[in-house]
């Protein structure tokens, strides 16, 4: 899966995700589940 681009910082390390075409991830996903991509 992924990559994602952050939409949103959500309280308690939480983050808004999409993907590459411009879809939303449903549920926020905590920053402890991610990892950085530079491009």
């Amino acid at each position: 899966e992924g990559p994602y681009v952050v939409k949103e910082v959500l309280p308690h390390n939480s983050y808004r995700l999409i993907d590459a075409d411009g879809v939303e991830i449903p549920d926020p996903i905590n920053a402890l589940h991610l990892k950085k991509f530079y491009t």
